[in-house]
């Protein structure tokens, strides 16, 4: 079998062959994100609904709200954990949504199948259906267990001792994220080869699928930290940050979804090569 590279540069040959699929995916991102923003918004409107006003907080309302809004954060904090319910409730909503419909714009997206898009969507969405939901409930349920292990002297405390009680749990939380951040990459590795029907793969060319995997996720982090550097460069300018802030958020989903779909064109050229 040829190496990992020959692999890789054949699938970022294709994604760059099927640049129209990716410029779909950041379609698909893009509205995805602004629905997700939709419903965070209606669901802090639906416990602002549910928090009483006294009628001075009313009134500032009508006159001000910038100021209703500082007046009524004491009423905010009071009821901290119908808040939390109502944001937790959001993101799992939001999350549900996001998998349901990425099962099926990117099933159409990602393969190379030579049917149209919609056909192939329809074939592929069982599939991607439940890869994505089981990758998904295994990485949220193993980040609560861990978060809770690290960070239960701080749960455990008031408020006003997390300053000092910090450092206690300070490597603790360093050693949790990086777990969560391998166990991670293992699943999208599982995820990619179980959606491009490549599972066998693992026993064959581990070394070589770890590769093609993680070396576009690299990539990735890596220009989501010269991302962060520009966007905190440009800080002292709030316009300026806001338009490189802008500029770096669509050159990263432009990034993710050329890489995203070069990451699954050579794992699918790797299983066909003989």
């Amino acid at each position: 079998m040829r190496p990992a590279t020959h692999y890789l540069a054949a699938g970022l040959r294709s994604a760059g062959r099927r640049f129209h699929c990716v410029l779909l995916d950041m379609v698909f991102k893009g509205a995805f994100g602004t629905i997700a923003l939709t419903v965070v918004v209606l669901s802090f409107l639906a416990f602002l609904a549910r928090v009483p006003v006294d009628e001075e907080t009313g009134a500032a309302f009508a006159v001000l709200p910038s100021l209703a809004a500082l007046a009524a954060v004491p009423a905010l904090v009071e009821n901290g954990s119908l808040l939390a319910q109502s944001l937790i409730g959001a993101a799992l909503f939001t999350m549900l949504i996001w998998t349901v419909t990425e099962a099926f714009v990117r099933g159409g997206l990602l393969p190379e199948t030579g049917n149209t898009p919609i056909r192939a969507a329809f074939a592929h969405f069982p599939l991607f259906l439940w890869t994505g939901a089981l990758r998904r409930c295994v990485l949220l349920s193993a980040g609560i267990v861990i978060g809770l292990i690290t960070l239960g002297p701080l749960l455990t405390a008031p408020v006003e001792e997390w300053g000092s009680r910090w450092p206690d749990v300070r490597w603790p939380v360093v050693a949790g994220v990086i777990l969560l951040a391998w166990l991670a990459f293992f699943l999208v590795m599982l995820d990619t080869l179980s959606r491009c029907d490549a599972l066998e793969l693992l026993g064959t060319s581990l070394p070589a699928v770890v590769w093609i995997v993680g070396f576009p996720m690299l990539l990735e982090v890596s220009m989501w930290s010269l991302a962060g550097a520009a966007t905190l460069a440009a800080a002292r300018a709030p316009v300026l940050a806001l338009g490189v802030g802008g500029a770096c958020l669509v050159g990263l989903s432009a990034g993710h979804s050329y890489l995203l779909l070069a990451r699954y064109s050579a794992i699918g050229i790797m299983r066909r090569d003989p």
